[in-house]
C-alpha cells in the first residue's frame, strides 16, 4: 500500500476511509513540509544581513516580498486543485502563506528601522519585528511599536491590508480550490466506476 499522491486514491472520502496509520503518515508528511518551510523562512530571515542602506532596500524586499507571496498563492492553489487529498493541501497552504507574510513584513520593518531609527517609537531588531508584524496580524495592536514615519505607517497599512485579503479573501480562495479539487476527485472517481460497471 503505497502513499503516492498521484495515483489519485485520496478523496475526502477516501482519506476518511483509510487506516489510522496511513492518515497519520500523510498528515505527518503535511505538518513536516509546514514546519520545514516556517523553519527555513526564519533561518533565512536572521541569517540575512540587513544593513543601514536606505528606504529603497526596505521597498525593495517588499516588492519582492509581494510578489513571492503572490507567485505562492498561485502555485498553492494549483497544487490544491490537482491534490488526490485537497483538504489536507489546503490546510498545508495557509500553514506556509502565513509564516511567510509573517517574515517578509518583519524583514522590511527591520530594513526601514535600520535605514531611519525615528520611523518607529522604537528600534526595530530582528525580534522586534518578528513581534510588532504578529501584533499587527493578531490584530492585537497593544501600542508599545508605532510606526511614526509615513514610510513606516504605509508598509503597516499595506500589511493590514493584506492581513485582511489572508483572513478574507486567501482563505475562500483556498477553501474554493479544495473544493474543486474535491468535486474533481468524484468525476474522476465516477467516470472510473462507469468504465468498470460495463453496459447492459
Amino acid at each position: 500500500m503505497g502513499l503516492d499522491e498521484s495515483d489519485g486514491a485520496f478523496t475526502g472520502e477516501r482519506m476518511m476511509q483509510l487506516d489510522r496509520h496511513t492518515r497519520r503518515v500523510l498528515l505527518a508528511k503535511a505538518v513536516g513540509r509546514v514546519v520545514g518551510i516556517t523553519v527555513a523562512l526564519l533561518v533565512a530571515y536572521f541569517a540575512v544581513p540587513i544593513g543601514q542602506d536606505g528606504d529603497p532596500i526596505g521597498l525593495i524586499l517588499l516588492g519582492v516580498g509581494l510578489a513571492l507571496f503572490g507567485v505562492l498563492v498561485v502555485y498553492q492553489v494549483i497544487r490544491i486543485v490537482n491534490s488526490p487529498a485537497p483538504q489536507l493541501r489546503a490546510a498545508e497552504a495557509l500553514g506556509t502563506v502565513v509564516p511567510l507574510v509573517i517574515v517578509v513584513f518583519a524583514t522590511v520593518y527591520v530594513a526601514m528601522s535600520a535605514s531611519d531609527p525615528a520611523g518607529f517609537s522604537e528600534p526595530i531588531t530582528k525580534i522586534n519585528g518578528l513581534y510588532f508584524t504578529v501584533t499587527v496580524l493578531a490584530t492585537v495592536g497593544f501600542g508599545d511599536i508605532t510606526g511614526t514615519s509615513d514610510a513606516a505607517r504605509i508598509a503597516v497599512t499595506i500589511q493590514m491590508v493584506l492581513d485582511l485579503l489572508i483572513i478574507g479573501v486567501l482563505v475562500k480562495v483556498i477553501i474554493g480550490a479544495s473544493r474543486i479539487g474535491i468535486e474533481r476527485r468524484r468525476a474522476e472517481q465516477a467516470g472510473a466506476g462507469d468504465g468498470t460497471s460495463g453496459t447492459g
